[in-house]
């Protein structure tokens, strides 16, 4: 038998592509094979276009600085694949992803099972929560809410952080559609907490029609943060009868951000901003920290995003754009991103070899006390900000 290295597994994971699907009786079915350890231990689930991650984040930490153990469940990574599955900052180790591989790769075959790469992570990260017996699990989503394989969990809480314009290809046209998708994640007799950009009657159709309880987190301040860590606050005040934590924790706990979110290192930020709502909170948070500034950008982005919409929020914060592609196969031809930049703006831009030679040139050509924007796609940030 062929032994693989763990470099071969993930891109084997990987290989299975995402594919829309119409219920989840698959992952039910497989989750039920193997004693259904999503059940195992309490959750709590959010979703949201953008977001969901840092308040992911932002709840793991306060529950961890609270002295619990607490597995996190994120995607998609920014340098290794394990970091998807943490229990308290540690990653799934190596060989136990490679155990959970072979093993679910030998089940879906002999039932003819057909999983996409997220199926494969999202079995993973319950199977391994359960082995190492966490006290509770925060999970994001994937993609949308109803039909994504995160959603068999029966959460504590639920939150739908934002909704806007993206993955339109797999949850709908208009926002009320993919509202709808969002909503998949309430729960009956569960609360549920709507963030300021998630407002859309879809969410409070469901929410009457299972007697979930809603708490809204009403707008906050330009700085997206700020609304993050308001809708963790209130995901967290709903648990804190089971999971109590002190005011400190509550404060370690806001502060505590994923790497790329509005990241600073020493004159470059890396947001990993990817659709138009997440440009436009990009351009609102260096309009707050940093008013009346021009910035030199860095950006790559996918293929299927909006990104003449993307490209339209950074003209009155632009000062010149290096155009990188962000991945070999998913990455939209910088030429194109180019092309279309100059339908918007006379902002100048250049069009780079790749990624590193991006960053580097881009950095070499910065103003005094200027600041270098890397941003556009979670592909890029593995390479421009080693």
């Amino acid at each position: 038998m062929e032994v693989l290295t763990y470099e071969q597994i993930v891109e084997k994971i990987l290989s299975h592509e995402a594919k829309s699907r119409e219920d989840l009786s698959i992952i039910e079915s497989i989750l039920h094979a193997y004693g259904n350890p999503h059940l195992s231990y309490p959750t709590v689930h959010i979703t949201g276009t953008n977001g969901k991650g840092q308040v992911a984040g932002k709840v793991y930490r306060t529950l961890n600085e609270a002295g619990y153990r607490v597995g996190l469940f994120i995607s998609p990574h920014l340098r290794d694949y394990a970091e998807r599955i943490t229990i308290n900052g540690q990653k799934i180790s190596q060989e136990k992803l490679a155990e959970y591989y072979l093993d679910l790769e030998n089940l879906s075959n002999k039932y003819a099972y057909e999983l996409n790469f997220f199926d494969f992570t999202t079995i993973f990260g319950f199977r391994y929560f359960r082995e190492m017996q966490v006290d509770i699990a925060v999970i994001e989503t994937g993609v949308g809410g109803r039909f994504d394989s995160t959603n068999v969990v029966r959460p504590l809480v639920s939150a739908v952080t934002s909704v806007s314009m993206d993955h339109s290809d797999m949850l709908g046209e208009t926002l009320v559609e993919i509202a709808e998708q969002k909503a998949g994640v309430i729960k009956k007799n569960t609360p549920v907490v709507i963030g300021p950009r998630a407002k859309f009657p879809p969410l409070f159709e469901k929410a009457h029609a299972v007697s979930a309880q809603v708490s809204i987190v009403e707008k906050q301040s330009c700085f997206y943060d700020t609304e993050n860590q308001a809708i963790a606050k209130e995901m967290l005040s709903c648990i804190a009868e089971s999971f109590p934590f002190t005011e400190d924790d509550l404060r370690e706990g806001m502060k505590h951000c994923l790497p790329c979110r509005f990241e600073k290192r020493g004159n470059i930020i890396y947001d990993v901003a990817h659709n138009p709502d997440a440009f436009a909170r990009l351009v609102g948070a260096l309009k707050h920290v940093y008013p009346y500034r021009k910035f030199r950008f860095v950006i790559g982005m996918s293929k299927n995003k909006d990104f003449k919409e993307c490209l339209k929020q950074i003209e009155s914060v632009c000062d010149h754009v290096h155009f990188v592609k962000a991945h070999p196969k998913r990455g939209a031809e910088p030429e194109m991103l180019a092309a279309e930049f100059a339908k918007i703006t006379s902002c100048l831009s250049t069009i780079e070899k790749n990624i590193a030679e991006g960053v580097k040139n881009a950095k070499a050509a910065l103003k005094k006390g200027q600041l270098l924007i890397v941003c556009g796609s979670f592909y890029l940030m593995h390479e421009a900000s080693i």
